[in-house]
């Protein structure tokens, strides 16, 4: 009897792209958003700021000017230390409920997405229920590297199109990347790019499908990637032994930047085409590209390969740096409560992220 052929990495396959999902196409419902929400962190850091928190050398003050012109990154902030992902998270989720019309007791569903956590468990959707008092939610976390909050988008709007009655729902993001950033540990470039942040969305159903809320979206995940970035500890394949504590070194947060951006090239330009095209839109008809603020080559280097005109990309990067999942989030409000977007408006939520995974959503505010 011949035996059944097993795919493997020794036995690679072609990748494909996943199928766009047209949001409300089965059901007649999709999510829209109510109110949004942004929270910085309290210290907001120059380059010089920057240097005096970590203790710069002058040769290292010189290289973060070169990396800043690469970057683009000019200032980010930074949370108290000892401050928790749920604490950060709380006053975002406030605003977004404020904005919605809404108190924590209507909700019906809380995601809580980012890469970072207060503590191994109980989970951080736990501790911001807790916090905010939402005590009718049912409550998860979401994770998946930067693109955390678009795959929770996703997720929610496939519980709003299945179950309406379930929302509102919100959506939250809160990273606290500062107490793994290492001077000796974590790459130059990466302490002159990280930064702290939270934001959230509340999302409501509506039956006005393809004229507003979340149209289409795809959702990519390349592991290829998967040791483009990483911070070892914190699960099973670092720990303590012996009563020995695992280095520092495997707390830090760690990129390899230039693998993360031919990555994201790969994997995520890809995506903007397709969602388009199922959307039936061109690049002409978007108001917004919202996308992951990963740093200037990140953000407009992407854009501009994947054919967006660069006038169309809103960026914060410049002023707050990558905050990982919460960057997303943290663009879409600032633009907001800036009046940069209205109701109405086609937005492409892009987000490319930490090498291994990409979404892009369309939607109209």
């Amino acid at each position: 009897m011949t035996p059944p052929i097993v795919e493997s990495a020794a036995c690679p396959v072609a990748r494909t792209l996943p199928r766009p999902i047209r949001y409300g196409e089965r059901t007649g419902t999709t999510a829209r958003i109510l109110g949004c929400g942004i929270n910085l962190a309290e210290h907001d850091l120059d380059n010089d700021a920057l240097a005096k928190w970590h203790h710069f050398s002058t040769k290292e003050r010189l290289q973060l000017k070169a990396i800043t012109k690469v970057s683009g990154v000019r200032r980010r902030r930074y949370v108290e230390p000892g401050t928790t992902n749920s604490e950060l998270a709380l006053p975002a989720a406030e605003r977004a409920l404020e904005a919605a019309g809404l108190v924590p007791e209507e909700l019906g569903m809380l995601l809580f997405c980012s890469t970072g956590q207060d503590q191994a468990i109980p989970h951080n959707n736990v501790f911001l229920q807790d916090r905010l008092g939402a005590v009718n939610a049912f409550s998860f976390d979401v994770k998946n590297i930067c693109a955390s909050f678009a795959t929770g988008l996703h997720v929610a709007t496939q519980f709003i199109e299945a179950h309406p009655e379930v929302a509102p729902v919100l959506v939250v993001s809160s990273e606290v990347n500062s107490p793994f950033l290492h001077h000796g540990h974590t790459h130059l470039y990466n302490l002159g790019v990280l930064g702290d942040g939270a934001a959230a969305m509340v999302l409501g159903a509506t039956d006005n499908v393809g004229r507003e809320g979340f149209v289409c979206g795809i959702h990519r995940v390349d592991p290829t990637g998967k040791e483009l970035v990483h911070i070892l500890g914190g699960g099973s394949r670092c720990l303590e032994h012996d009563g020995v504590p695992a280095d520092i070194a495997n707390y830090s947060f760690w990129t390899d930047p230039q693998g993360l951006y031919t990555k994201a090239v790969e994997t995520f330009v890809p995506c903007v085409g397709a969602v388009l095209e199922a959307t039936d839109w061109t690049a002409g008809d978007l108001r917004w590209v919202i996308p992951h603020q990963a740093a200037k080559h990140g953000v407009f280097g992407v854009a501009e390969v994947a054919g967006i005109p660069l006038e169309k990309v809103y960026a914060t990067f410049p002023f707050f740096g990558n905050t990982a999942s919460a960057s997303l989030p943290m663009a879409f409000a600032h633009a907001v409560g800036e009046g940069q977007i209205v109701r109405g408006d086609r937005i492409l939520l892009a987000c490319p992220g930490a090498g291994a995974v990409s979404s892009a959503i369309t939607m109209i505010y």
